[in-house]
């Protein structure tokens, strides 16, 4: 009955034009000594140190050893079994960095050929499993892996702060940073070659994970309103929206959702981890603005570019003196400025002569004109079209 119930769920969620990625743990088992590979072949699933203990580097008690040839096959057969009969439209590798390298380019190369809009991705962290590391598919060894996306810790830190520090600041809670990283992960993260492809990386500020932003940015900012912290949270969305890259959205994380200030929840009940739909009619307007931007980046494919070169020849990152930036976006006919900023100091930025206001986070006054004048956090959208 559950088989047939996934089956026509995947089905309806088709027909109304979603696509459906499912989340895919092929590093460890729950338990070795059940593993039907344990029992066929004692030994041969599992990694084990120079001492011949499993090793235990997803901290579930147990590695797979995903480099040898039947447990490779297993994990493609597997996947594959996945797209075929139930006609799942990607995967989220849990822990990819404990997969090899071969077997991740294996599995794209499978899923390619049966459908090639397919997406894969995962956590790249780089873990030791007793392997080199050269044969692990991290986030460092991006180069030597296809199209396959990695969860952008880059872009987590800087807009949103140190996961693991409740109180570091990030960009749009004031914490000061280089501003080559602010343009690093608006641009890609290609320019400095972190990825090939602006598609590898995955942008986000939040996920199951941790801390939503809003809890974060509260610990973080005790004495703030939530109002502001609200602002805040907004201009960290709409950078990840605007960025090149992938997009990656928390469920919730429009209407600001909180799991009332517990970091890891995965072992809490449904009262900390149901999401609270309430704040979603109260954030209604925040709503709003998330969809205008979500269609903006559908509609315009400068804020979609595939390649570093597009990237390097059509966008431009600029700072002003306060830390605000601009992120430029523009082609032969148009000329995007989006304006992140982070802070309350007062600031005059000039733009190109006309533009149009087509986003505003906040009701501000300003120019519609050349001369922009600021005072309070926000993010802006300014459009200049170019004459014939």
């Amino acid at each position: 009955k559950r088989i047939n119930e996934l089956k026509r769920m995947i089905d309806i969620l088709h027909k109304e034009g979603f696509r459906v990625i499912m989340d895919v743990v092929y590093n460890h088992v729950y338990e070795t000594e059940t593993f039907p590979f344990e029992q066929i072949i004692p030994g041969y699933a599992f990694r084990v140190d120079e001492r011949g203990i499993l090793t235990n580097a997803s901290g579930c008690g147990n590695d797979l050893a995903t480099e040898r040839q039947m447990i490779r096959k297993f994990i493609i057969d597997s996947v594959t079994y996945w797209v075929n009969t139930f006609k799942m439209d990607g995967f989220r590798f849990d822990l990819m960095g404990l997969i090899d390298v071969t077997t991740m380019n294996r599995i794209y190369q499978t899923l390619e050929a049966i459908d090639p809009t397919l997406i894969i991705y995962g956590e790249g962290w780089k873990i030791p499993t007793g392997l080199p590391d050269h044969q692990m598919a991290h986030m460092d060894n991006a180069n030597v892996l296809y199209t396959i996306g990695f969860f952008n810790d880059h872009f987590r830190e800087t807009v949103k702060g140190a996961t693991f520090n409740a109180k570091g600041l990030g960009f749009i809670s004031g914490g000061k940073l280089e501003p080559h990283a602010i343009q690093s992960i608006l641009t890609g993260s290609v320019l400095n070659q972190r990825f090939r492809y602006p598609t590898q990386s995955i942008n986000y500020i939040e996920c199951h994970d941790n801390y939503t932003v809003f809890d974060k940015l509260s610990l973080a900012l005790p004495k703030t309103s939530k109002e502001e912290l609200k602002i805040m949270q907004e201009i960290g969305t709409a950078m990840v929206i605007l960025a090149q890259g992938v997009p990656f959205i928390h469920s919730g994380q429009e209407f600001f959702r909180s799991k009332q200030g517990i970091e890891n929840s995965y072992n809490h009940p449904d009262a900390i981890n149901q999401v609270d739909w309430t704040h979603l009619d109260e954030n209604i307007e925040a709503v709003k603005r998330f969809k205008t931007l979500i269609q903006l980046r559908k509609s315009e494919p400068l804020f979609r570019l595939q390649t570093p070169s597009a990237i390097k020849k059509h966008t431009r990152v600029s700072f002003t003196a306060s830390g605000t930036a601009l992120y430029h976006l523009f082609d032969e006919t148009k000329h995007y400025t989006v304006v992140f900023k982070p802070n309350e100091s007062e600031e005059t930025l000039e733009l190109e002569t006309p533009s149009e206001c087509i986003f505003a986070l906040r009701d501000e006054p300003y120019t519609q004109e050349s001369t922009l004048h600021l005072q309070k956090r926000t993010c802006l959208i300014f459009l200049h079209r170019k004459e014939s």
